[in-house]
């Protein structure tokens, strides 16, 4: 198998000025500012002060999710078996779609990069099963 055509990520644009030098984005209806020096980020409801909302980093990707997300979409596969061969994607999307056009299905997968050695991925296919 071999990882390509990534998806492009969503982009973000600066809204305002803010006491430290880093962006700001939009992420859905939310303005979070991001301080790239705690990696932290703190922001509203857009519009709203009041509904506040705060995150702060937990942990890097691991290689596998770096591996899969690519440069944020997600990526594209190959699939092979004795029959052939077909594509596939694994989507970036927060909700870790799994995608293939040839046997379609509403479908999820699953990392584990917790447990030793943290490369395991389980694939909900649907009818296609896991």
């Amino acid at each position: 198998m071999s990882g390509g055509g990534a998806a492009t990520p969503r982009r973000t644009r600066a809204l305002r000025e803010h006491p430290f030098d880093a962006a700001c984005c939009v992420l859905c209806r939310y303005e979070m500012r991001v301080d790239p020096a705690t990696k932290a980020m703190e922001g509203c409801v857009k519009g709203t002060p009041a509904d506040w909302r705060k995150a702060t980093f937990v942990k890097p990707l691991s290689p596998v999710e770096t591996m899969l997300f690519g440069s944020g979409g997600g990526t594209e596969w190959k699939f092979e078996y004795d029959g052939g061969s077909f594509g596939v994607q694994f989507k970036a999307d927060g909700y870790n779609h799994f995608n293939c056009p040839s046997y379609p299905e509403h479908s999820h997968y699953t990392l584990d990069t917790h447990n030793a050695p943290g490369n395991m991925m389980e694939i909900d296919w649907g009818k296609f099963g896991t």
